[in-house]
């Protein structure tokens, strides 16, 4: 809309996000003073310990860097493997192409998964 200023308006805006499971919880923001103050609202709230930066969470590992979070579940992987006795299989790699999207065939039927 003319007249409405994004920078002085919307930029400035700072959420938290947070993630409840159980008794596990994970929160993160663009605003390191907002986490902080949260944390401090939790803690003094509830009985509640903190693990600093994520690194796994409900068997998932996470790695951070500043411009991206990495998520996997390697060892998930690895336990199912050695599960069935697959750890001496050969592996191979299954490329991508980065260049095309993945799309949906607009003449395929859908399918229903959770059937």
């Amino acid at each position: 809309e003319e007249g409405i200023d994004y920078e002085e308006f919307f930029a400035p805006v700072a959420k938290i996000e947070a993630k409840v499971y159980v008794d596990d919880i994970i929160f993160g923001s663009t605003n390191k003073d907002l986490c902080k103050a949260f944390e401090k609202l939790m803690k003094d709230n509830f009985e509640m310990s903190s693990m600093g930066e994520l690194t796994l969470f409900l068997g998932l590992q996470v790695k951070q860097n500043p411009d991206e979070i990495f998520i996997s579940q390697d060892k998930y992987v690895a336990k199912i493997l050695r599960k069935f006795g697959l750890t001496d299989g050969k592996s191979a790699s299954t490329t991508i192409d980065t260049e095309k999207p993945l799309l949906k065939d607009p003449d395929g039927e859908d399918v229903d998964v959770h059937t």
